[in-house]
């Protein structure tokens, strides 16, 4: 793995090769998400053609209706209890109610409801709203064993829904304890067109057409990795990431590559300097083939 410190002259970093096609042929492989249009300038002027895929879990969902009433609901005081699924969800709900303005007022209110969580990842996205969980599971799988705690029996209480699998489990155990469910859905899956164009890329994984990956967010391997498992192709796609240039665009999701234990040959010493990124890049493919050649019988 390369991880670099960005400090040094402007010239260390390849400031001069700026303009220079040193990538012309090559083909980097990143996520279509538009706060990545500065990466994909900079391997342009470098000659490079970025692939550019949805690599998304989730979308936005397409009417924010529903998500509103729920709003509705938690800023009159009818929730109870309120169960988090992922990390995104938490994100999501807060963002919906911040284009009416309400963002503080719904945590303001939500402040005043017991939170459970599933995964340290929702744990993670309430705190920094200042929201503690009162309890948290290692996952939406395990989570009903841990509501068994406490007495929810009757209850209102409300859940973030999310579009994996796993949460008819909490949702029958909810059921159970005849729970008032009230149910939000912040986002939306990807469309078929979406997946498509995702199975295409891995396609181009495993035949050897892709010289380098770029993570900006460790779901969008997950990604990867979902619609390969479809097609029955996630070995080949994990071995055929051996042979591809993998870069993690902060230091977290090079930490999180190597917990879901996938390989990162560049990460940054700090998150989204893009240009000394691109020019460890550079680096990395030239060397790869320069190991090629010398590889090669005689």
């Amino acid at each position: 793995m390369r991880s670099f410190t960005l400090t040094g002259s402007r010239e260390r970093w390849g400031a001069n090769a700026a303009g220079r096609r040193v990538l012309l042929g090559r083909r980097i492989a990143f996520s279509d998400h538009r706060k990545l249009d500065l990466f994909a300038s900079l391997l342009a002027a470098r000659g490079a053609k970025a692939v550019r895929r949805p690599l998304a879990l989730t979308r936005p969902a397409a009417d924010d209706a529903n998500v509103n009433r729920w709003i509705d609901q938690a800023l009159a005081g009818r929730l109870q209890e309120m169960v988090w699924l992922t990390p995104d969800g938490v994100r999501a709900v807060v963002r919906v109610a911040a284009r009416t303005g309400r963002d503080w007022p719904l945590i303001s209110a939500l402040s005043g409801v017991r939170h459970f969580a599933a995964g340290a990842g929702a744990a993670k996205a309430l705190a920094g709203l200042g929201l503690t969980a009162a309890a948290r599971s290692s996952d939406t799988g395990t989570l009903p064993e841990t509501l068994r705690r406490f007495d929810l029996r009757g209850r209102r209480v409300g859940v973030q829904l999310h579009t994996l699998s796993g949460q008819a489990d909490l949702l029958k155990f909810l059921k159970w304890m005849r729970c008032e469910l009230a149910p939000v859905l912040p986002y939306a899956l990807p469309t078929p067109k979406q997946d498509q164009k995702t199975a295409r890329l891995v396609a181009r994984l495993i035949a050897g057409e892709i010289d380098a990956l770029a993570f900006s967010d460790v779901e969008q391997a997950t990604r990867l990795f979902q619609i390969a498992r479809r097609q029955d192709q996630h070995e080949r796609l994990r071995e055929a990431l051996d042979h591809v240039a993998v870069v993690a665009l902060s230091p977290r999701i090079g930490d999180e590559l190597t917990r879901a234990h996938l390989r990162a040959d560049i990460v940054p010493s700090r998150s989204f300097f893009l240009r000394p990124v691109v020019d460890e890049l550079v680096k990395a493919l030239n060397a790869r083939t320069s190991d090629a050649l010398v590889s090669q019988p005689a």
